[in-house]
C-alpha cells in the first residue's frame, strides 16, 4: 500500500497479494508469509503504516488458501519464546528435518501424548 503507486485501498491490495498467493499454492509452491515493516532512512521512511484491517485481511486470506491446498500449518508457535516466528530455517526443519522442531518428531510426539517441552 506505499505511494504514490500502491494500493489505495485495503480490499484492492489484499486481493492482489492473495492472487499471488493462490497461484503459487495452486502449483505446490508454499510461500513464506512475511510482512511489510517500514524501516527508519529507508526509502519508505516516511509511509503511512498500512491499517490494522490490512495486516488481518491478509493474514485471514493467507490461512484461508493453506487450508484450501492442504498445506500443514506451520509449527505451532509453543516451540518458540517468541511469539510466532516464520524463517525459511524453522520451515526447512519442520518439513524436511528431523530435530525436534521437524513435522516427523512432532507427530511422533503427539502419537506418543508428549508436549514439545516433555523428554523425548
Amino acid at each position: 500500500m506505499a505511494q504514490p503507486n500502491g494500493f489505495k485501498d485495503v480490499a484492492s491490495a489484499v486481493k492482489s497479494t492473495a492472487s499471488g498467493w493462490d497461484f503459487l499454492m495452486s502449483n505446490g509452491v508454499l510461500p513464506r508469509y512475511n510482512q511489510w515493516t517500514i524501516e527508519s532512512g529507508s526509502g519508505f521512511a516516511d509511509q503511512k503504516h498500512p491499517p490494522l484491517q490490512y495486516f488481518i485481511e491478509v493474514q485471514k486470506a493467507y490461512t484461508e488458501l493453506r487450508w484450501k491446498y492442504k498445506f500443514d500449518p506451520p509449527f505451532p508457535s509453543t516451540f518458540s519464546r517468541s511469539a510466532y516466528l516464520l524463517c525459511c530455517l524453522q520451515d526447512f526443519e519442520y518439513y524436511h528435518g528431523t530435530g525436534v522442531l521437524s513435522k516427523k518428531k512432532q507427530d511422533e510426539m503427539l502419537a506418543a501424548g508428549l508436549k514439545s517441552n516433555d523428554e523425548a
